[in-house]
């Protein structure tokens, strides 16, 4: 099971060609292959990391997005897997092959109506291309103020997800390649100083900007005037540090 961008949404990047060999593997070994799409399965493309990548795993968990901001998530894979969690007019196979599946929101009406209309609009592409794009702004503009104050830093990222590395920098950072990263794994996750990054937060927070430690996300309702505030913010915070 992997979360296909890489960990905590490619905060570890898997680097290219990485999922079509595991695909391969696990078919020579016989080995189920899972994706946990909960974050990337409408943030890559509208089918998900495994549409953008060309793998298709066994199994994709997905979430989030998925009930339009109601409670929900689904399991989806192959026939011959999912057909384990159907309830047949056959007491001996309820009761001996049947995969119990319990939840307290299974078959929710409101979540499946307001998943179904959000899919039709994820359907067109064009909040993944949006909330993309303006991520992509928002990592130029912060990466732009590191460079104007001169520090070892560097605001990284794919899709509509951006990081901090905060001590450290990349020289190639306005024209990464992330797929093909080789830097320091231990200083790409957790490698930040914490009381660097907590007074970043606090700094950002008090300008307006709701961010993480570690970085955040950017979404198809973001403006150009939101993510000109969050550079505006970013600034303004690091001057007072």
């Amino acid at each position: 099971i992997i979360e296909p961008t890489g960990a905590s949404f490619g905060m570890i990047p898997t680097p290219a060609g990485f999922l079509k060999e595991l695909r391969q593997l696990t078919d020579k070994y016989k080995v189920l292959l899972i994706f946990d799409e909960v974050i990337t399965g409408f943030r890559c493309a509208p089918g998900g990391a495994q549409e953008y990548y060309g793998v298709m795993p066994d199994i994709t968990t997905l979430g989030k997005v998925l009930a339009g901001g109601f409670p929900g998530a689904a399991v989806a894979g192959r026939e011959d897997i999912l057909e384990l969690l159907e309830k047949r007019g056959n007491k001996e196979w309820n009761l001996k092959n049947k995969m119990l599946h319990y939840g307290t929101f299974n078959a929710n009406p409101i979540s499946a109506s307001a998943g179904i209309a959000t899919l039709k609009i994820i359907a067109t592409g064009e909040p993944i291309n949006r909330a993309n794009r303006a991520s992509s702004m928002l990592i130029t503009g912060m990466n732009e103020v590191i460079d104007k104050y001169k520090l070892a830093w560097c605001v990284h990222g794919e899709f509509s997800g951006f990081r901090f590395l905060l001590g450290h920098t990349c020289p190639k950072r306005y024209s990464c390649d992330f797929r093909s990263c080789d830097y320091d794994y231990k200083k790409l996750k957790g490698g930040n100083d914490p009381i660097l990054s907590g007074s970043l937060r606090c700094g950002m927070l008090l300008n307006g900007v709701d961010a993480t430690e570690q970085g955040g996300w950017v979404s198809a309702a973001h403006t150009a005037k939101d993510i000109e505030k969050t550079i505006m913010a970013f600034d303004r915070t690091i001057s007072w540090m």
